[in-house]
C-alpha cells in the first residue's frame, strides 16, 4: 500500500504547513493590523472588518490542519476515507499544488482498486497471502 503511505506523509507535511507556517503568518497579520489600528486616531472599531476576515481564515487553517492530521494517522490503517476526501475536495480550489494534492487524494480514496479494497476491509482479512 505504497500510495496510502505516501498520502499519509503528504498529510503530515500539510499539517505542519497549516499549523506551523500559515496560521502564525495569519496571526502575525492580525496582530500587525491591531497595532496599526491602535496607533490610528480613528475609532477602535475600524479593525472589526479585518477581524471578520482574518479570524475565520485562522479557524479554517486550524480545522484543515486537524483534518490533515486525522487523515495522516488513519489513512495508512485503511480508515479515514471521509476526512481525507473532505480535505481533498477543499484542496482542489488551491491551484496548482492543492489541485494536484486533491486529485491524488481523491484518486487514492475512490478510484485506485488496491486502496479501495483496503478501505473496504481495513482489517486486511480479504488480502491474499
Amino acid at each position: 500500500m505504497v500510495h496510502l503511505r505516501v498520502l499519509s506523509i503528504i498529510n503530515y507535511v500539510m499539517t505542519v504547513l497549516y499549523w506551523l507556517v500559515l496560521t502564525p503568518i495569519m496571526l502575525w497579520g492580525l496582530a500587525s493590523t491591531a497595532l496599526l489600528v491602535s496607533k490610528s486616531p480613528q475609532s477602535p472599531y475600524s479593525m472589526l472588518p479585518m477581524l471578520g476576515i482574518q479570524l475565520p481564515i485562522v479557524g479554517l487553517l486550524i480545522v484543515l490542519g486537524l483534518l490533515a492530521l486525522i487523515s495522516a494517522i488513519l489513512v495508512p490503517l485503511g480508515r479515514g476515507r471521509v476526512p481525507q476526501s473532505i480535505l481533498g475536495v477543499l484542496s482542489l480550489a488551491t491551484f496548482p499544488l492543492g489541485t494536484l494534492y486533491g486529485i491524488y487524494a481523491l484518486w487514492i480514496c475512490w478510484f485506485n482498486e488496491e486502496t479501495k479494497a483496503r478501505f473496504a476491509d481495513p482489517s486486511g482479512a480479504l488480502e491474499q497471502p
